[in-house]
């Protein structure tokens, strides 16, 4: 920006000629030969090419400008700054005009909230920060299993176990690696791993995670009164951060997390070898009765690429009394027969534990689950579980 306004300014104040020369003021002109007593002579305009040019003029007609280099870089970087801050201009009107319309409808749908959800337990300031302060208590208390519904264990398993995983991973081809973690459909086999090798390539991880499993069954916190387990199959699950600004675009435009987004970014990844594909995923429930433990095998920050865990006690008590209303993102709830209405943002009550390498969430199918963000570097290992 300040290079931009010295330019304007040297562009306007010092206009250059044709051989490059700049002005201050007009050229001098040469002693007249007159004698003090000789009339006068008659001011004549001085010549074209000796005539001094105001930059204002110069950039007005655009004749000076194109013969210098200086006067055109100039007038370039004016072009630029001015198109820039134009831009910037209009985009920040958007924002704030789309922030107001969001506003004038949240108003309107919460005072409609009575007839559509018949619950307003979470639209009280009081009750948001009382839940907010229980939401991650007691998530390492194996008793807190049945009213939770998922668990957390620190340093479950060994650097040395994780490393082994880890250089399984990174020896994938890049187009592999960047596309763990996608749909289903589209992912590499590779990506997913068998019971088979599961055991054949991770005997000690296996028999601590059989023992954890029978440690919850015990606790009698799943729906159905399962006993019995089967860790059957999994897959490797990374996220790939793109560079500033645009890790955060996510967060300008909704499209990024739609199907379509998803199967284009991959399809460039499997093409390119790129990281296209970045590994976010809104709140969701894998559904079926396939839990999951989900391992941390790499992670460049704890802060950041975490799991925001949705937990049943808290959820309950704030969820629509909707049987069919579904969580969309934003506050945006949607049923079949009645449509998409703003209720409240679970973002508000929802619990974030920071993860690192080593640490261990194991959480049922019908769990809210999302991806905090795609700001660093992860890569994490699920182990699929049925129960019967």
């Amino acid at each position: 920006y300040s290079t931009g306004t010295k330019c304007m300014f040297y562009c306007i104040v010092f206009s250059s000629d044709r051989e490059g020369k700049s002005y201050h003021r007009g050229p001098a002109r040469p002693r007249s030969n007159r004698t003090p007593h000789s009339p006068p002579a008659r001011s004549r305009p001085a010549p074209a090419h000796n005539r001094p040019r105001l930059g204002l003029t110069a950039m007005a007609k655009g004749v000076e400008a194109h013969r210098s280099p200086g006067s055109c870089f100039c007038q370039r970087s004016f072009f630029v700054a001015a198109v820039s801050a134009a831009v910037l201009s209009a985009w920040a009107g958007v924002k704030i005009n789309e922030s107001r319309r969001i506003k004038e409808f949240h108003s309107q749908q919460i005072a409609l909230l009575p007839n559509l959800m018949r619950n307003s337990n979470c639209l009280d300031a009081r009750t948001i920060a009382r839940y907010q302060n229980v939401s991650c208590s007691g998530i390492e208390n194996e008793k807190t299993f049945p009213g939770r519904g998922f668990m957390l264990y620190r340093n479950l398993i060994t650097m040395e176990y994780t490393r082994k995983m880890r250089k399984f991973v990174e020896s994938l081809p890049s187009r592999d690696r960047y596309r763990c973690g996608c749909n289903t459909a589209i992912e590499p086999e590779i990506c997913r791993p068998t019971d088979r090798w599961f055991y054949s390539e991770l005997p000690e991880t296996m028999k601590i995670l059989e023992q954890k499993m029978k440690d919850l069954l015990a606790t009698g916190g799943f729906s159905r009164g399962e006993n019995r387990f089967e860790i059957q199959s999994g897959e490797f699950s990374g996220i790939n951060p793109w560079s500033y600004p645009w890790q955060y675009i996510n967060d300008w435009c909704e499209w990024m997390d739609s199907m379509k987004s998803q199967h284009f970014r991959v399809w460039i990844t499997k093409w390119t070898g790129l990281p296209g594909h970045q590994g976010r995923h809104g709140w969701h429930q894998d559904g079926g009765p396939i839990h999951k433990f989900f391992l941390i095998i790499r992670k460049e920050d704890p802060k950041h690429a975490n799991l925001k865990m949705m937990p049943f006690d808290v959820f309950n008590r704030c969820k629509p009394k909707v049987d069919d209303a579904e969580y969309r993102s934003k506050g945006v709830w949607a049923s079949p027969k009645r449509g998409k209405h703003y209720y409240f943002d679970i973002e508000t009550i929802m619990c974030l534990p920071e993860l690192e390498v080593g640490d261990v969430i194991f959480f049922r199918e019908d769990v809210y689950h999302d991806t905090q963000d795609v700001l660093k570097d992860r890569m994490a290992l699920i182990f699929n579980v049925v129960t019967s």
